[in-house]
């Protein structure tokens, strides 16, 4: 798991609890919901099992490019994919394979 820095806070999921409104509730981004799942080793974000607790870290650990991407601004990207490929991608697919 990512730091457990002593601003970090945990989330005891529910029924219905899905990382975009978490992200929404924690941080005030919905855009930010892969930084939670990052910090919990998540694969699946549609699959959170209720009882689950989750490692809520303070905004200002995130990682700069999880928050330029979630406001829409490209984050790296790396020489085997470049920005045309991924934009095309987002377009076709609706997100850019990572």
């Amino acid at each position: 798991m990512a730091g457990s820095g002593s601003g970090a806070s945990h989330h005891r999921c529910v029924e219905g609890d899905n990382l975009r409104a978490l992200a929404w509730r924690t941080y005030g981004d919905a855009g930010l919901w892969p930084a939670i799942a990052q910090a919990n080793d998540i694969t699946d974000p549609d699959n959170i099992n209720p009882g689950t607790k989750l490692l809520l870290l303070p905004e200002e650990e995130l990682e700069n490019d999880e928050k330029q991407h979630a406001r829409g601004l490209p984050a790296k990207v790396s020489a085997a994919r470049p920005p045309a490929v991924a934009s095309c991608t987002a377009r076709a697919f609706g997100t850019a394979l990572r």
